[in-house]
């Protein structure tokens, strides 16, 4: 009866087992399936958000409960589940701990973060429930200031027309890879007349560095003096000044013979007013036609014209490399020499076997323009901190009197007595509006005296003044520092990357202060650029950072933005002038 006894008992701890173990589609952790999943702290309170450090590690505690009938929880054990990174291109790692929740019903891993301010996502998923939970880990303090470790060029000996990829590395004080840098590309060499793909209107390229901190730029050699051997610096710049160049070889091809040419201008018939430009565009015939030499000049000059270089240089001559499809264009700018006088020029075009072609320029007469310049300060008492906005407004009387668009204007300061004061840039074009713009920005010489200042903007002999009172402090003072990257921009949705840097009067970067950005400019209200965010408070290194973006359509694409950087309400202020092309 006692076997009988332990061996019914036996059978019946093994049905139990048997029904525990089935049923719900759970595991054995969780044998319904109702388990729920959701990120703790320490002390066990559910969270859906962590800080960490670029490149810092931080524990995450996945904890799996049931709910009971009478409404309590209890932490499910032995649950398995698993840890993911939503967000894996920011150079996030994790390292799972334990797979298996614990008797409290927690499974832990290592989160590491990449060397970026980027934010990154983790998932926690649940074998039986299927029950998943996200936690945004969000990234404080600040990187060590990054440098462009090395600057590669996958082909450095290319032919004209040949793509080359630049890349840039760049690491931290760490040699850590560093996402999310701005790296800006540039050619200060330029013999091939080189190019970079999808380059802003400055010629220039940016481009941000990936999670193995690398940032990448394709050159494209260019065709100018296509038979000999040429020599392109591709320079690669970051915001704190590092950089790194590399040489690149554009090899020498072999010259065609020469063909005969034909000559065409637009306009057409070529009838221009003096300071008016006509394309001259000369087509080479012939087998042989790509990328011939063709000499342009003007042997008949009554007007006093001239040709523009690529370099906006005014010249009596010019060389220019066709195309290759034969094409090779001059452009020529009519003189003023006897205004009152309808003149005409000769434009010829000569190739290296004697071929040349030639077209009469008629130079129409035209009154002489009287110019008459108005100049004003956006404010005219500033402290050694601050910046004046200086617009000079030009108009022109003659045969087509109104604002005078397209005209230099020179500013000097003629009268220096805060020491040494400064105007960027020194030299401005008039707008659609007839406007001007630079900035001025007292010197700092005897801080405690109130002196004055005076700006001049001369157009030919045309001038007018402005005097700028620099008042005396003993107050401590702070400076800020303004750059745009890049200052041009196309006209829709192309941004700058604006950043402003503040120091106190004693040279030392202050952080935690608050930037507050504003835009003005010769457009109207509704057609300037845009920032976001208007205000931002200075980091580690002193920077406040927001981004510009252009005007929409609408505006004339000669006007000009300016954006001013406050700290403090109007007590120190700083500006950079962005133009559009």
């Amino acid at each position: 009866m006692r076997k009988n006894f332990y061996l019914s008992g036996l059978f019946l701890c093994i049905l139990a087992l048997c029904v525990c173990g089935c049923g719900g589609g759970g595991s054995a952790a969780d044998p319904m399936g109702t388990g729920t999943v959701q990120f703790v702290d320490g002390s066990g309170s559910v969270i859906d958000t962590a800080t960490v450090v670029p490149n810092g590690t931080i524990t995450l505690r996945a904890k799996v409960t049931n709910l009971r009938s009478d409404g309590t929880s209890v932490p499910v054990v032995n649950e398995e589940v698993y840890f993911s990174i939503v967000n894996t291109g920011n150079g996030g790692s994790l390292t799972v701990l334990n797979t298996r929740t614990s008797g409290s019903g927690t499974a832990t891993a290592l989160f590491t973060s990449g060397n970026s301010m980027y934010s990154d996502i983790v998932q926690v998923t649940t074998e039986g429930s299927k029950s998943t939970a996200t936690i945004h880990i969000n990234k404080t303090g600040g990187m060590t200031t990054p440098r462009i470790d090395t600057l590669t060029a996958s082909t450095p000996t290319v032919v004209a027309g040949q793509t080359s990829v630049i890349t840039a590395h760049v690491v931290d004080g760490s040699s850590s890879p560093v996402m999310g840098v701005l790296v800006r590309f540039r050619l200060p060499v330029n013999g091939s007349g080189a190019s970079f793909s999808d380059a802003y209107a400055d010629d220039n390229f940016y481009a941000y560095t990936d999670v193995g901190g690398n940032a990448t730029a394709v050159y494209k050699a260019g065709g100018v003096d296509p038979y000999s051997v040429v020599y392109d610096t591709v320079q690669a710049e970051l915001e704190n000044g590092s950089s790194k160049a590399v040489e690149i070889k554009r090899t020498a091809g072999t010259a065609p013979p020469p063909s005969g040419l034909t000559l065409t201008t637009n306009p057409s018939p070529p009838s221009v007013a003096a300071g008016q430009t006509i394309i001259i565009t000369a087509t080479i015939t012939g087998d042989d036609k790509a990328y011939a030499a063709v000499i342009f000049t003007i042997p008949v000059n009554a007007s006093g014209a001239s040709f523009i270089n690529a370099g906006g240089s005014h010249v009596s001559a010019i060389t220019v490399i066709a195309n290759g499809s034969g094409i090779a264009t001059a452009l020529y700018q009519a003189g003023s020499t006897s205004p009152g006088t309808a003149v005409q020029d000769t434009v010829q075009a000569v190739l290296a076997n004697g071929s040349n072609a030639a077209v009469i320029i008629t130079r129409t007469s035209t009154t002489p323009s009287t110019y008459t310049v108005a100049i004003a300060a956006s404010s005219t008492s500033v402290t050694a901190g601050q910046v004046s906005i200086i617009t000079a407004t030009v108009t022109v009387s003659g045969t087509t009197p109104g604002p005078a668009a397209g005209v230099p204007v020179v500013f000097t300061l003629p009268v220096k007595g805060s020491g040494v004061p400064t105007l960027t840039p020194t030299t401005a074009t008039t707008d659609g509006s007839g406007k001007a713009v630079v900035i001025y920005q007292p010197g700092t010489t005897s801080p405690t005296l109130t002196v004055q200042d005076t700006v001049q903007a001369a157009v030919g002999t045309a001038t007018n003044s402005v005097v700028i009172t620099r008042t005396g402090s003993t107050a401590s003072a702070y400076s800020i520092t303004v750059t745009a990257l890049p200052t041009t921009l196309a006209l829709v949705d192309s941004n700058s990357v604006i950043t402003a840097n503040v120091k106190n009067n004693a040279g030392t970067v202050v952080s935690g202060v608050t930037v507050d950005f504003v835009v003005t400019g010769t457009a109207a209200p509704a057609l300037l650029g845009t920032l976001s965010p208007a205000s931002a408070t200075t980091d580690g290194s002193g920077n406040a950072v927001t981004t510009f973006t252009g005007g929409g359509a609408g505006r004339l694409t000669d006007q000009t933005d300016v954006v001013t950087a406050t700290v403090r309400g109007t007590t120190y202020t700083a500006a950079v002038i962005i133009t559009y092309p």
